[in-house]
């Protein structure tokens, strides 16, 4: 009784045909391929395409991700540039600003000096007002650099106002200090 089972290649029974070349082949030198028992090689074949798609798909992601991390890091490049002009511009206003606090004693000064008050006495008023402006600007930077902060903050530029409040009454004696000198 011999029968002729198919076998594949290495020498096992068969379990189909390739549909593509008609060999015998057995369940471990074979796949199924949309239904359709193929030999290796031409499984092969048969997912050459759809793996070609995976890989373009890959590609196709990898190229998205990409572009949206360069993005990203010229949104963040551009907000870091915009913030930088945003504080250079606050550096620039907030130093006019000094120099205008500046100018103001030393113009007082020399207008009152054309008015023919007292020197001593002009010096007084000129470093109460330089006192005064000195505190004027401390509670104005200490408002403006507490936007945003705890309660802490402002305790501390409270303290610091009140601190500088003294800066009339010096200014007053460093002006009389001065005119004693001159």
């Amino acid at each position: 009784m011999t029968s002729e089972q198919p076998v594949c290649d290495c020498g096992t029974f068969a379990v189909g045909r390739c549909q593509v070349c008609e060999v015998w082949v057995c369940g471990e030198h074979s796949e199924m391929f949309e239904d359709r028992r193929l030999c290796l090689e031409h499984h092969h074949e048969a997912l050459a395409p759809q793996r070609a798609r995976e890989a373009e798909r890959r590609k196709e992601q990898e190229a998205t991700r990409k572009r949206q991390e360069e993005e990203r890091e010229e949104r963040q490049r551009r907000q870091e540039a915009e913030l930088e002009q945003q504080r250079s511009l606050r550096d620039r206003t907030d130093a006019a600003q000094a120099l205008t606090l500046l100018a103001i004693p030393i113009v007082t000064f020399f207008y009152l000096d054309g008015q023919g008050m007292s020197r001593p006495l002009n010096m007084v008023l000129t470093g109460a007002l330089a006192g005064f402006l000195a505190v004027a600007a401390k509670v104005a930077y200490s408002t403006y650099s507490n936007q945003g902060r705890t309660e802490e903050h402002f305790v501390w530029g409270a303290a610091s106002f009140w601190i500088g409040l003294l800066g009339v009454p010096l200014g007053a004696v460093a002006g009389g200090i001065l005119a004693l000198v001159v």
